[in-house]
């Protein structure tokens, strides 16, 4: 089964090797008229290098008006501590807060300029009619 019509992709962190707290550009992820507003957040990281001793990275999907406005948190993956992890997040977006990006705060602990890869997406439903033969997603 096709599922990739159900959805609009959006890359609301862009994959790049981090050092500290970074943000992503806030992006209009409102789907044209569908009245549904559904959305997986899904973030993942590589191997850190710089061989620091432990690290943390806290990832928060953000909302907001308008693209350079304020951005308030409206969700919070949990915090990640080993390479190569995977991780979801069901959110719902606001109609009066359709800019979405994803914030991800690192800290290291020792290496020599530790650095991880760190990106997030964002899968929007599309609306899907009752009467629809494609399947009901939940």
């Amino acid at each position: 089964m096709n599922l990739a019509p159900l959805f609009k992709t959006f890359q609301i962190l862009a994959p790049k090797a981090q050092t500290a707290t970074a943000s992503g550009t806030g992006k209009n992820v409102i789907p044209g008229e569908s009245p549904s507003y559904d959305a997986i957040a899904v973030v993942q990281n590589g191997a850190a290098t710089g061989t620091p001793t432990s690290y943390t990275i806290v990832v928060t999907v953000e909302e907001s008006a308008t693209v350079n406005g304020t951005y308030d948190t409206l969700a919070t993956f949990g915090t990640i501590t080993a390479d190569n992890q995977i991780s979801h997040l069901p959110v719902t977006i606001n109609p009066a807060k359709p800019f979405i990006r994803a914030t991800a705060t690192i800290a290291f602990v020792g290496g020599t300029s530790p650095a991880v890869l760190v990106d997030c997406a964002l899968l929007v439903r599309e609306n899907v009619a009752s009467d629809s033969n494609e399947p009901t997603l939940t």
